[in-house]
């Protein structure tokens, strides 16, 4: 038993490491996004003429801000939450 409890401390740790990089990875993507989906609006309807790559990228950021906030805290449990 004091082997397990000894065991915990460094996973919790690493627990919360892993919930912190998930959470600021996701606001991160989620704010490239954003910014990329005003980028082609601006570009498209102000100035007509239309980037070819932001369509794709704010489809990878919005996929990397789902799959990084997939990872949450229940209970002091670290939960990996998976797409059906």
């Amino acid at each position: 038993m004091t082997l397990l409890l000894s065991l915990m401390n460094p996973l919790e740790r690493f627990n919360r490491l892993v919930g912190w990089i998930g959470s600021y990875l996701s606001i991160l993507a989620l704010a490239l996004m954003v910014l990329i989906i005003l980028l082609q609006v601006f570009r498209r309807y102000v100035m007509n003429n239309a980037l070819p790559w932001p369509d794709e990228a704010a489809r990878f950021f919005d996929v990397v801000a789902h799959r990084s906030h997939g990872t949450c805290w229940n209970d002091r449990v670290l939960v990996i939450e998976h797409l059906r």
